[in-house]
């Protein structure tokens, strides 16, 4: 099952961003950004700018020392009337001394369109999360956080969706405090 959502929704996503990124940033404050591409639409944090790699974006934090970066890929289907999540990536990043770039804290994605024979699948489908900063990089593993619940929360965007939230609470309330 594809998790999708009619363009009308679509056109309505800033709202929901910003409700639930704003208790992430200082004063609840959330820019969000929606554009259509050539093969659908794309929309996260931050202002657009469509010239630049989206994992690339920065939006501040309540944590001064960390960053936030979120952005959806959606594909359109039925002529621009449904839009098919491709993935969502999430990132905590915090910057490097001396301007060297940054270094990613954590990552939350969900890849629902990966294809069900590939190794990862059941654990990349739905909200996953990455962990970097270990002396051993596990980075690349795959930490699901809806395993147990993997079908209900991959059949539509609202189980999605209702999922991410908690996701994003817990970010909030247990690991950006330690952060600080």
């Amino acid at each position: 099952m594809k998790i999708s959502l009619p363009a009308s929704d679509l056109a309505k996503r800033r709202l929901p961003l910003q409700r639930v990124f704003g208790p992430l940033t200082p004063k609840g404050r959330v820019q969000v950004f929606l554009r259509t591409t050539a093969t659908g639409a794309v929309a996260g944090l931050g202002t657009d700018h469509s010239d630049q790699e989206l994992r690339l974006a920065r939006h501040s934090c309540w944590v001064t020392t960390v960053f936030l970066n979120y952005f959806e890929v959606w594909h359109s289907k039925e002529r621009g009337r449904t839009f098919i999540l491709n993935k969502a990536y999430f990132h905590l990043d915090a910057p490097l001394s001396r301007g060297q770039g940054d270094e990613e804290v954590l990552a939350v994605h969900c890849d629902p369109m990966i294809t069900s024979g590939e190794v990862s699948f059941v654990y990349k489908r739905g909200p996953h999360m990455h962990v970097s900063g270990n002396k051993r990089d596990i980075s690349k593993a795959h930490i699901a956080l809806c395993l147990s619940n993997l079908e209900h929360t991959c059949s539509s965007f609202d189980a999605y969706w209702f999922a991410f939230e908690g996701i994003l609470k817990m970010v909030n309330e247990e690991i950006l405090p330690r952060l600080t």
